[in-house]
């Protein structure tokens, strides 16, 4: 897994490559959103137009970075999110909305 920052105004856009998976992706991905918080940023876009697979691990990461920026009053969004992707997170996120 690789992810790519950029900016666009106040929003922090992460391009992210590969595989969401456990070893692969999961921890990095939430020490890169971990430390845009602390950093003070509140928008924050994830562009998953080329991650092609994400197993409960990337699921959980997906999840957990999303509650983290919460209890920061920030945002966490998806862009791109292949139909199977945005399924699997809406059946396992469906009780935090």
């Amino acid at each position: 897994m690789t992810i790519d920052e950029r900016e666009l105004g106040e929003t922090v856009v992460l391009d992210m490559r590969g595989r969401l998976v456990l070893e692969d992706g999961d921890q990095v991905l939430k020490q890169r959103v971990a430390a845009l918080l602390d950093a003070g940023r509140r928008q924050i876009v994830m562009n998953v137009a080329e991650v092609p697979y994400v197993d409960s691990a990337g699921l959980g990461a997906l999840v957990s970075v999303c509650l983290s920026a919460r209890s920061k009053g920030a945002a966490v969004k998806l862009l791109n999110p292949s139909k199977k992707l945005l399924d699997r997170s809406e059946e396992h996120t469906s009780e935090l909305q």
